[in-house]
């Protein structure tokens, strides 16, 4: 796995599997899942272009990922390691077709990992083949044209998040720098290659450099180069810019910010008293994304100061303040609706921050955990890694050493599925069993009980607390990750003392993967039919939802179990008929 970075401040698997059972909790039957996409086999030279980035934008999805061990619905289990070899067959293939003579191809390809290295982590696969993929990368940012330029820069910064803080990450960034700088602060070059070079360029060094003040200072350098072309004349007055200029100045400041946010204290002072005057006249420009960017960094070198100095003032800080509350209140029908209100809602956060120094939490929910931004730093920060990410952020944040070490959110957690996929999929598993119900009014009562369930489910975070080892309360393991095996249904432990901890290795989390949650009273045979036949001539409102809910999602009836001790024969328990009904409240 990448080095940590220091100093900076299978989803759904086969019938019966343990994160079909944890992660979907279904309420109905289980259903056969299919196969992962075969088409195309081994990557060979002779698939298109679009063929190619197709299979690996399906490999890759970051709607949901493979599970370990997955059941085709005939028994037959299916390896991993095959799906996963044969997916990394058609990264090679990509690799190769960036140094292709067509530049079709080339930008497939470039495309294809793209989409790979946002929506899945790869630190093993391009460890051995970081030096092919950065030669490739070279030669595009040297001779490709803009469009080529701009997706090997943003390959770039996927490269080096994907290589960590460590050697191998600073090695990359040795070789880009240069490149990305050239491109970057040339007045010829493409304005989305530069663009691009300028996002590169701050997330490059941020992952890689943040230890190394000269190479800090001199991206910040090359990045300020550009973004003061925006800053106001010697007259006073905005420079007139052409069409797409703004967006280039706006993605420089917003890195430049990124790497301010790493910058020695002995230089905040410097920057912030030459910056401040400059970006509070930057917010009268006529470019509603450019003014919001000012914005954010104005917000951004305040909390700065403050850090260094807890009675920073700054001397024009009424004159900025009426700045912000006019823009706070914007309503000038000439600029757009959505702008109009994005602006207002910025601007009202920033001036309130400037004002009183309190800053609106912000909540990143992902997979079962949940990240806090508390401030305008790390607010950048994460958007830095958003930008790049894009929708794979959610998975990054969930599997990357590098970016749970950056916010501080620990070692990874097995949990690693898409909570999204979970969800859709359990309200269809409901809604089928509803299917198999024929009296309307039941089917009704019974659609009202299970939707009362599934919020319930919601609310517990899907119990996904059991499988993390940092959760005393709920967890099935000890602190180090172990779990022991709880014997079959009808016994009182396991008699072969099976246990395992998936924590340890990959090997351990593919065999966990076959291990059970199984119902001591049945969920399709006992507890469901059971919960119908109770609707008979009954409502909703009279059936105790707790006790069913605990028999089916909660440990008070579910055992964790090694496939050996899985007993798949009927089981001969029953509901208890005094908790099926709440109980009348007596006087």
């Amino acid at each position: 796995m990448p080095r940590s970075k220091k100093g900076k401040r299978g989803a759904a698997s086969s019938k019966g599997s343990l994160r079909q059972e944890v992660l979907l909790l279904q309420l109905s039957a289980k259903t056969a899942l299919p196969r992962p996409g075969k088409n195309g086999g081994k990557g060979g030279s002779g698939a298109s272009d679009d063929e190619l980035a197709s299979e690996v934008l399906s490999h890759y999805s970051s709607a949901s990922e493979s599970a370990s061990v997955l059941d085709d619905g005939t028994g037959e289990v299916v390896d991993e390691q095959t799906a996963q070899e044969e997916t990394e067959d058609k990264l090679k293939q990509c690799i190769d077709n960036i140094m292709d003579k067509s530049v079709k191809t080339r930008l497939a390809a470039l495309e294809s990992l793209r989409l790979a290295f946002s929506s899945r982590v790869l630190y093993d696969f391009l460890l051995e083949r970081r030096l092919t993929i950065g030669d490739c990368l070279e030669r595009s940012l040297k001779k490709g044209g803009g469009e080529e330029q701009a997706a090997a820069a943003t390959l770039c910064a996927l490269l080096c998040i994907q290589l960590g803080g460590g050697f191998e990450g600073e090695e990359g960034f040795k070789v880009f720098r240069p490149l990305l700088s050239s491109i970057l602060t040339d007045s010829c070059a493409s304005l989305s290659a530069r663009q691009s070079c300028a996002r590169a360029l701050g997330m490059c060094c941020y992952v890689s450099a943040s230890d190394n003040a000269e190479d800090l200072l001199k991206c910040m350098g090359h990045l300020e180069s550009v973004f003061v072309g925006a800053y106001p004349l010697g007259n006073g007055g905005l420079p007139t810019v052409k069409a797409g200029t703004p967006a280039l100045h706006s993605a420089a400041l917003q890195s430049w910010a990124l790497l301010g946010t790493l910058c020695p204290a002995s230089h905040i002072n410097n920057i912030v008293s030459h910056h401040l005057p400059l970006l509070q006249a930057c917010l009268e420009s006529s470019e509603v994304n450019f003014r919001i960017a000012v914005g954010e960094t104005i917000a951004l070198l305040y909390e700065l100061a403050r850090e260094v100095d807890e009675e920073f003032e700054y001397e024009e800080c009424d004159v900025l303040c009426e700045n912000l509350k006019r823009l706070a209140t914007d309503g000038n029908k000439h600029r757009a609706k959505n702008d109009r209100r994005k602006q207002r809602s910025i601007f009202r956060e920033v001036l309130h921050y400037i004002e009183s120094e309190d800053f609106s939490e912000e909540k990143v929910r992902f997979g079962v955990e949940v990240l806090y931004l508390d401030g305008w730093m790390r607010r950048r920060i994460y958007d830095a890694f958003k930008e790049v990410l894009e929708s794979g952020v959610s998975h990054h944040l969930q599997v990357n050493p590098l970016l749970r070490d950056i916010f501080g959110l620990g070692a990874p957690l097995i949990l690693d599925t898409s909570v999204k996929a979970t969800r859709i999929s359990r309200t269809e598993r409901v809604d089928n069993h509803a299917h198999t119900i024929k009296h309307a009014g039941k089917k009704a009562e019974y659609q009202k009980v299970a939707a009362s369930m599934v919020e319930k489910l919601k609310s517990m975070r899907y119990h996904g607390g059991y499988f993390d080892r940092t959760e005393k309360l709920h967890r099935l393991c000890t602190e180090q990750g172990w779990f022991s095996c709880q014997g079959a249904y009808d016994l009182d432990q396991c008699e072969a003392f099976h246990s395992i901890n998936p924590y340890m290795n990959r090997e351990s989390r593919i065999l966990f993967s076959t291990w059970n949650l199984d119902h001591r009273i049945e969920k399709k045979r006992t507890i469901l039919p059971t919960l119908v036949n109770a609707l008979q001539g009954k409502r909703s409102g009279d059936i105790n939802i707790e006790y069913f809910y605990q028999l089916l999602f909660t440990s008070k009836n579910l055992k964790l179990v090694h496939i050996v001790c899985h007993k798949k024969g009927a089981h001969d328990l029953t509901c208890d008929p005094g908790q099926v009904y709440k109980r009348a409240k007596t006087n």
